[in-house]
């Protein structure tokens, strides 16, 4: 027996005080001669403050940056780097790693504001603290050197800074120009850009950064910091490569039966394809997608897909891999329709070389959305990896509109992007090299799902089945296509694994020749079927099981269909056996699994999942932006007496925890782990912890401990990203007794931002119960309806 999963009543959640932890103490500042070290910061700070206002004074005093650049380097963990932006107007614009000892800082000070540091030296020469220290110790002596910026200092990436520095003078470069526009007015930025002939494109804005791609030499580009007050930093401009599909496969009579076998269902759950556009002429799609439904946000003139990729995405979400159709002998059901939004041009159509493609994204998903499109998918991805998975204007882009001021209304899958396959196969034989291709710009958003690829196909045929070849990967393994985080930590990407084909070794490289190792969509030609395969076709296929999640289950919202999705993903004993059970390996190489299907959609006799839409108030009313105040503690509809009855029987317990973050994409929040606006986290009462104690021990009110070693994932392990799940798997007595689940917050950067204090984060939070044998369905929906019925609160 199947029933829709159990929505968990608001009343069953309760408010209560939270208390932000005390961190540690930071590392003791270095002893340095206090006489010698204070002459040295005063000349070398003196001197450039000096350089600074020599070399703008050959500039208009209108036109010039009214404050100067200087590089700090600065020793690690000795001081927070708040202490480097003041209220009297100086800003830590941004912060590089030199080494594991030391940062490099680029802050800017105002002209006015020259006495920051001679002050802060003049007290520490002269005073002292009541404990006998020299007072502001911990910011002199963490600062080792002192000079004026050069414009390579506000490349924040290495590869950038190396590039630029051997690039000659007279060369054009794009770069993306990223401002603090906390305190300072964007018209005047854009004016001074216009005044520079600098060419400029559609901004991407946040809440206090504005980026724009400028145009210009390098020589250009290194009098950037005499004319613009408050650079963050830069970035050299890459333009996307989107990935290519295969050949056509079938034709006409084939088209006509997979049409013949389609069953259509009323109250279509709508899909956006945001990608190379979608050719709705095609005998298979024509119904799904009217012509008022297809859109163009790239600088291609044509809406239509050139590069015959976003239609064979939408015959996969629309129907799936044709191949189990053609072989399944099954009416197929078709519950979703589409809408389209081309935001890649084809090889030979105008490139979008002058606007950011972070824009052009925002611009199509709202586009789908106004479609009525509430799950969306992507497989555009740019030609490199981010540095260890750091935010890009694009990446940060998507984190943005998604999370939409809060509103979280918005479903996007994308694509970790393909291997390249520029390797040599014997020198990094499989699944190394899936290892050490790191997943594509903007697969590290925060709040996208991003999909790699698995695969169950390992059958050759024809010329290939003749014993000379053999499949990369086994049945239920990576695909041989797919890229992981294998080298990042703070975000598991992807999250999720879907169908993406398999491939062969041919002349020392991946070849995807044989068609029975990929999949069937449809294909741009008109009536024509074509091959597909890697993390798009993956991507296509997790949109449609969103929306069979979707369409089963019609109140629900993206935040929760994402839970959903990514709680009912198991690794596959190959994956295990792949990487030897190490938990860490494959959550950067296959997320959190395969999604299965059933579980996602549906509860079942010995499978039941609860949810909880809700939002959380972090922050109390009136208590300032600071102090994290409140915590959710939400009672479960347990199957209590039946649980306790089975005793020794082995049940397993599921939690995910889905929310989307505002992002901060400088430098600066990347160093100090605060790209997210907040984060949540989740716990359970231990086995034998009472609610009272539980909501204690959290709060940080009592005492207690956590009993960490509960979780098969692991606190460690999960708690990264914006959605994070686990597991424990116990005696169904011991179960029965975890009925209480926190939902708290953990500090972001809207610590640092107080009209935020009374902001509402939405969540979703699904629980599930799984037992060996005993059928516990019925007594859930006994349960659940007596609790409705008596109005009883547990």
């Amino acid at each position: 027996m199947e029933h829709e999963h159990f929505k968990i009543d608001e009343r069953n959640k309760e408010r209560y005080t939270f208390k932000t932890k005390k961190a540690g103490p930071p590392t003791p500042p270095p002893e340095v001669d206090r006489t010698a070290h204070k002459a040295r910061l005063e000349h070398l700070y003196s001197s450039a403050l000096s350089e600074s206002e020599h070399v703008r004074s050959s500039i208009n005093e209108d036109a010039r940056a009214t404050g100067a650049y200087l590089s700090l380097n600065v020793r690690k963990k000795t001081i927070s780097l708040e202490r480097f932006t003041t209220k009297s107007g100086v800003k830590l614009m941004n912060a590089v790693s030199l080494n594991d000892d030391e940062n490099s800082l680029t802050v800017f000070l105002p002209d006015k504001k020259h006495n920051w540091l001679s002050t802060r030296l003049k007290q520490y020469g002269e005073e002292e603290t009541k404990k006998g220290e020299p007072r502001n110790k911990a910011l002199v002596n963490s600062i080792s050197d002192i000079r004026l910026s050069e414009v390579i200092n506000l490349f924040t990436i290495a590869e950038d800074r190396e590039k630029f520095d051997k690039i000659p003078s007279d060369l054009i470069l794009e770069v993306e120009v990223w401002f603090d526009t906390s305190d300072i007015d964007t018209a005047d930025i854009e004016k001074r850009l216009l005044d520079n002939r600098y060419i400029t494109a559609k901004p991407i804005r946040f809440k206090d950064t504005v980026i724009y791609l400028v145009k210009a030499s390098k020589e250009s580009l290194s009098k950037l910091m005499l004319y613009l007050d408050n650079i963050r930093e830069l970035r050299i401009y890459h333009d996307p490569s989107p990935l290519l599909a295969g050949p056509a496969i079938v034709d006409q009579e084939w088209t006509e039966y997979i049409k013949s076998q389609i069953e259509d269902n009323d109250d279509k759950v709508r899909i956006g394809i945001i990608d190379s556009g979608v050719e709705n002429h095609h005998p298979l799609l024509i119904d799904y997608l009217p012509d008022e439904r297809i859109h163009n946000t790239s600088a291609a003139r044509s809406a239509r897909d050139a590069r015959n990729h976003g239609t064979l995405l939408a015959g996969l979400s629309l129907f799936g891999d044709l191949t189990d159709v053609i072989y399944s002998q099954r009416p197929l059901k078709v519950i979703s329709d589409l809408t389209s939004v081309k935001i890649t041009p084809g090889r030979h159509e105008t490139p979008n070389n002058l606007a950011f493609l972070g824009a052009i994204t925002e611009d199509a998903i709202s586009l789908a959305a106004e479609d009525g499109a509430e799950i969306m998918l992507s497989a555009t991805m740019t030609d490199t990896p981010p540095e260890k998975g750091r935010p890009t204007s694009l990446s940060s882009a998507i984190d943005e509109i998604l999370y939409s001021d809060g509103k979280a209304n918005k479903l996007l899958f994308m694509s970790a992007g393909n291997v390249d396959g520029d390797f040599d196969i014997e020198d990094s034989p499989y699944p190394e090299y899936n290892k050490r291709s790191e997943v594509k710009d903007p697969g590290q958003s925060w709040n996208a799902v991003t999909v790699g690829a698995y695969t169950e196909k390992c059958i050759l045929d024809g010329e290939y089945g003749t014993g000379l070849y053999a499949p990369v990967a086994a049945k239920g393994g990576l695909s041989p296509w797919s890229r992981t985080s294998s080298e990042w930590g703070d975000v598991i990407k992807p999250e999720i694994v879907m169908e993406g084909g398999n491939a062969i070794i041919q002349d020392s490289s991946l070849s995807d020749a044989p068609d029975s190792l990929n999949l069937v969509s449809t294909d741009s030609r008109f009536n024509k079927l074509g091959s597909v395969n890697g993390t798009s076709a993956a991507t296509a296929l997790a949109a449609r099981l969103a929306s069979e999640v979707k369409y089963a289950n019609p109140y629900i919202s993206p935040l929760t269909i994402r839970a959903l999705m990514i709680h009912s993903a198991e690794w596959t004993d190959e994956m295990r056996l792949e990487f030897s059970d190490n938990i860490e390996l494959m959550l950067h190489t296959c997320g959190y699994g395969v999604p299965n299907a059933k579980r996602a959609i549906a509860s079942s006799d010995s499978y039941v999942s609860f949810y909880l839409e809700s939002e959380i108030l972090p922050f109390s009313s009136g208590s300032g932006s600071t102090t994290l105040s409140g915590m959710d503690v939400i009672s479960l509809p347990w199957p209590q007496d039946t649980l306790m009855s089975m005793g020794s029987e082995k049940v397993r317990m599921k939690v995910t925890l889905s929310y989307y973050v505002q992002p901060s994409p400088s430098s600066v929040s990347v160093q100090m782990k605060r790209y997210p606006s907040l984060k949540l986290r989740f716990d359970t009462n231990n086995f034998t912890e009472s609610k009272e104690d539980f909501v204690n021990r959290v709060g940080h009110t009592g005492k207690g401990k956590n009993d960490p070693s509960r979780w098969k994932i692991g606190i460690r392990r999960r708690d990264k990203g914006c959605i994070i799940s686990d597991y424990m798997e116990t005696t169904a007595a011991n179960i029965s007794a975890c009925r209480y689940i926190a939902v708290y917050p953990e500090y972001g950067w809207w610590r640092n931002s107080a009209e935020l204090k009374d902001v509402k984060v939405k969540y979703s939070l699904v629980v599930s119960l799984q037992t060996e044998t005993t059928e516990i369905l019925t007594e859930v929906i006994n349960r659940v309806e007596n609790e409705i019925k008596n109005e009883i609160r547990y």
